[in-house]
């Protein structure tokens, strides 16, 4: 926090040391898809790969339709019919949140996690190209959401928002730069 708020660099002795820039978080969703297919850890082991520090995990045990409406507030209050598919997906099962720090994490965790139709996700770089076998032509027949295994924040505004939704201050081991209990 204290490297945080000095901004891009330190002065020591006349000399001016680097820092990094500060760390961004994200919040992922593991979704109730993904753990019926066990592929938890596999994922995890994605974004910690991929240079992610988790400061935040927890299992959510029967999601309730309050929570799902505060972290879908848009689709609930615009787009009723897909909310309604939503809806069946996540309440009553669980779901495994996580949060996600590092340089640019937004952006790089929605990279990673590939396009949302698994259909068309890179099959080599991406979590729903490798993982994932749904498609929106066939959740659309059956009359579902798309099984997409994993939720990403789309902005870093959203990612502030959804941190909240899903977790207190005290359940995350560190503050992103973005959270807005960050100062």
């Amino acid at each position: 926090m204290f490297r945080r708020k000095l901004g891009k660099h330190l002065e020591s002795e006349g000399n001016t040391l680097p820092l990094s820039k500060p760390q961004e978080g994200t919040l992922v969703l593991i979704k109730p898809d993904a753990l019926e297919w066990n592929l938890e850890e596999q994922i995890i082991q994605e974004y910690t790969r991929a240079g992610f520090e988790i400061v935040a995990q927890k299992h959510v045990y029967r999601v309730n339709d309050d929570l799902l409406r505060l972290h879908y507030k848009e689709h609930y209050e615009e787009n009723p019919e897909l909310y309604k598919k939503l809806n069946r997906e996540f309440v009553g099962k669980t779901v495994i949140a996580l949060i996600l720090m590092g340089n640019d994490a937004v952006a790089k965790t929605r990279s990673l996690n590939g396009a949302t139709n698994p259909a068309t996700a890179d099959k080599q770089q991406s979590i729903r190209g490798k993982y994932g076998s749904d498609s929106y032509e066939l959740a659309d027949k059956e009359g579902r959401s798309v099984q997409n295994l994993v939720h990403g924040s789309d902005s870093l505004e959203s990612a502030g928002y959804e941190m909240t939704v899903w977790f207190s201050s005290d359940e995350i081991l560190k503050l992103p730069a973005n959270h807005p209990l960050s100062e």
